[in-house]
């Protein structure tokens, strides 16, 4: 705990206890009668008037203070869900990145068993339109893919 805030309520303290203790001591130490104590109590109302608004003013620096905080707080988490969605966003990229990498590679695998059938139908001396064809699809969908990714850069 600080210092500066023990002090200030020691004096405050010692304030308020002197303010409490002025009216007994004049009454039994001074030995003076009711009337003239209730003029001495009388003559501490600007001490009642001063607390009072000091007190107000307390409440009303206290009001003004949380509203501050509060606005900061409410600054903070909207770069926090501004921050928020850019990770989303950027997540969602990446999945459609990968997703488009899987289908890039299972159509690698695709074209290179589709080019192994086409080496071996030459070396049997078959037919390979067939395959050719099927080739030649295989890398109209890996154009398609690959632009796809092109534009979303």
């Amino acid at each position: 705990m600080e210092a500066r805030p023990v002090i200030a309520l020691g004096i405050v303290v010692l304030f308020m206890s002197g303010t409490m203790l002025i009216p007994i001591l004049v009454r039994y130490v001074f030995g003076l009668d009711y009337e003239k104590s209730g003029q001495l109590g009388d003559s501490f109302a600007i001490t009642n008037t001063l607390f009072s608004g000091l007190a107000f003013a307390g409440i009303i620096l206290t009001i003004l203070l949380q509203s501050y905080e509060l606005q900061l707080q409410r600054d903070e988490l909207a770069e926090g869900r501004k921050a928020q969605e850019a990770s989303a966003e950027a997540l969602r990229q990446q999945a459609d990145l990968m997703a488009k990498s899987a289908r890039i590679t299972a159509l690698s695998g695709r074209i290179q068993r589709t080019i192994d059938a086409i080496r071996q139908a030459e070396r049997d001396k078959r037919d390979s339109t067939s395959l050719r064809q099927r080739l030649e699809q295989f890398n109209g969908e890996l154009d398609k893919i690959l632009d796809s990714m092109n534009k979303s850069d």
